[in-house]
């Protein structure tokens, strides 16, 4: 079992790796599952199952596998993302080459107009996520062009996670 923690870490974000249904609503890949502006106090613990082959004189431990079972993180005010804690502890978890494209998270409010047109502040790559943020219910769009999305609703108040 591995445990390590930090703390003061800023504009936090974690996504569904994998689909993930939560009372009866399924998160895709790539969705914000929580996000915050700043983590007091963050703790991280591996709990991990050892299981050997033993055999032969006075019955000594041969083979050895190790397998992670679950990762448990605990924190006080948010949640890290793998590449925030690699900035943090300088622990290089990530790596980019030159010339690669870094992708930046972004969330907005965004109040739909009077054509139900959403106007985003940058030009967003897939995949764009669009929420009523009145109840948080999942609203399907059409893509218009790199910043504008249409909803069936005008003057509508909506939560919109992309990145750019």
């Amino acid at each position: 079992m591995t445990e390590f923690g930090l703390k003061e870490l800023y504009e936090v974000i974690i996504r569904a790796t994998y689909p993930i249904e939560v009372s009866g609503k399924t998160l895709e890949p790539g969705e914000i599952i929580g996000a915050f502006d700043k983590i007091q106090i963050a703790n991280i613990q591996e709990i991990k199952s050892s299981v050997s082959a033993r055999g032969g004189w006075d019955n000594r431990g041969l083979v050895y596998w190790d397998s992670t079972r679950e990762v448990r993180i605990s924190f006080t005010q948010g949640i890290f993302s793998k590449s925030q804690l690699a900035l943090m502890t300088a622990a290089k978890l990530v790596q980019y080459d030159a010339g690669t494209t870094l992708l930046l998270t972004k969330r907005e409010t965004i109040e739909s107009d009077e054509e139900g047109v959403l106007t985003l502040s940058k030009e967003a790559v897939s995949p764009i996520f669009v929420y009523k943020a009145s109840t948080g219910e999942k609203l399907t769009y059409t893509i218009v062009d790199e910043t504008h999305l249409h909803i069936n609703s005008n003057y509508t108040s909506c939560l919109v996670d992309y990145s750019y």
